[in-house]
């Protein structure tokens, strides 16, 4: 189970205690974290919010104002835009788990994966 978190300190804080509330219900080795719109220098190192959390931090997806500014206008996928810094991150994330999980959990992403991007129809 993935939990997307803004990494300043009220995000982690309720990233925290979400983490806490579902102690019961998931496996913590079946938890991760990613940190969204992180911009370095200003948030804190991952691997400290990774201590905070007790969970792995498995993606840190940077601030990326003018291509989300796009995205939206656009009303097109970030991921269609090209390749900023962002659309790297999701990317790169994207291929970890490609590679690394179940079948079923490898099409369930090419599914959401642009065409073009490393999807193909029908999967």
């Amino acid at each position: 189970m993935l939990l997307v978190t803004v990494p300043d300190t009220v995000g982690v804080a309720r990233a925290c205690e979400t983490l806490k509330g579902l102690a019961a219900a998931v496996p913590r080795e079946r938890l991760a974290v990613v940190l969204n719109r992180y911009r370095k220098g200003e948030h804190d190192d991952p691997d400290e919010v990774a201590a905070l959390t007790g969970v792995p931090i498995v993606a840190v997806v940077p601030q990326d104002e003018r291509a989300c500014t796009r995205a939206l206008r656009t009303q097109r996928p970030l991921l269609a835009l090209g390749r900023g810094p962002a659309a790297r991150e999701f990317l790169r994330f994207a291929d970890r788990i490609r590679t690394t999980q179940a079948p079923a959990v490898e099409r369930w992403w090419r599914r959401w994966l642009p065409i073009g991007l490393g999807a193909r129809r029908g999967h």
